[in-house]
């Protein structure tokens, strides 16, 4: 699987092999998405299967995150669903993790929920200036069953199952990243 740059975010960049994305500033484009800061797969995933693909993420904070600020999100998405928003999560045939500062933590946690119901939290790392994470997350996407399933894979742990997952059309990866001035971020497809 590939990052799309064609229609990545102009502030975002994306590596020329479109396996790397970076919540960093990059040559702009008219075909680009204009409201959601991240890029979709260059190819989306459809009905019958099962797709297993594995995303290394990386975040290091720049300066201590204020108020619930944004930091990434990945998920999956039909295309229609891509470009809207400012994220894809909350909206129609959109199902996504979402990292932000938790203002309660005062940490930056990723929370998975599905129509308006948590159904996963858990503390990434420190809201603190050189706090870092990195992290292996793998998705099984079961079309047959229409199940989103979230995996750490370096524990080989399931994480969360979003359950109710629209197969009918296609639907792409996404990855998104927000405030560079706070925080790096760094996704990056594994090989398989």
């Amino acid at each position: 699987m590939t990052f799309d740059r064609d229609k990545a975010h102009k502030d975002v960049s994306i590596s020329a092999d479109g396996k790397v994305f970076m919540n960093i500033s990059d040559v702009p484009s008219s075909s680009r998405l204009h409201k959601y800061k991240g890029t979709l797969c260059s190819k989306g995933i459809c009905y019958p299967g099962r797709y297993y693909y594995a995303i290394k993420l990386d975040i290091k904070v720049i300066k201590p995150l204020d108020k619930s600020n944004l930091v990434y999100e990945l998920g999956i998405a039909r295309e229609s669903a891509i470009g809207k928003h400012l994220v894809v999560e909350g909206y129609k045939f959109a199902w996504s993790m979402i990292g932000a500062h938790h203002v309660d933590c005062d940490a930056i946690c990723l929370h998975i929920a599905h129509n308006n119901h948590l159904l996963y939290h858990e503390v990434l790392t420190k809201n603190g200036t050189r706090s870092t994470m990195e992290r292996v997350f793998g998705f099984l996407l079961d079309t047959e069953f229409g199940q989103w399933k979230v995996f750490d894979q370096k524990l080989e742990k399931e994480i969360c199952v979003v359950e109710f997952v629209d197969c009918s059309e296609f639907l792409y990866p996404v990855v998104a990243g927000y405030n560079p001035n706070y925080v790096e971020v760094t996704a990056t497809f594994m090989d398989e």
